[in-house]
């Protein structure tokens, strides 16, 4: 069954800490870092974001941050930025990204696909900033690490 642990507030405001961006809906948030096990009754408001369930948009959340990433790989590159060859394969290792979940702050299973979450969480949040979250992927992710 799904994750069902309950976080209190200083769980998510440590990721954000982490995460270097503080959100001005936590419910979208919350929706990102808690991945299945739903408990509706703390997600009353999801259905205002215009999905059926928080599940439908947690899972929404993922596909837009994993474009997102792809985008900031892209305008990396068109800024002038090199990647060696590998870098891509690494950056779409599960592996990777569930680091990356571990130094944010994110427990439990699914680490990776919560990351992602959080990408496409931000950018929705953030009235779709796309420079901002560029900013914050080229330095989670940590672009300059794998560049000659």
């Amino acid at each position: 069954m799904g994750e069902q642990t309950h976080h209190p507030d200083e769980y998510f405001a440590k990721i954000e800490e982490n995460l270097g961006y503080l959100f001005r809906d936590n419910q979208l948030l919350r929706l990102a870092i808690t991945y299945g096990g739903w408990n509706k009754a703390r997600f009353k408001d999801y259905k205002i974001l215009g999905f059926n369930s928080p599940r439908i948009l947690n899972h929404k959340l993922e596909f837009l941050g994993d474009a997102l990433v792809r985008m900031s790989v892209a305008m990396f590159l068109n800024m002038g930025g090199y990647f060696e060859a590998d870098y891509i394969l690494i950056l779409e290792s599960n592996n990777w990204m569930q680091q990356q979940a571990v130094k944010l702050g994110i427990e439990g299973a699914k680490g990776h696909n919560k990351v992602e979450a959080l990408f496409g969480a931000v950018y929705l949040d953030s009235d779709n900033n796309m420079n901002l979250v560029y900013t914050l992927i080229s330095r989670i992710l940590n672009f300059e690490h794998f560049t000659k």
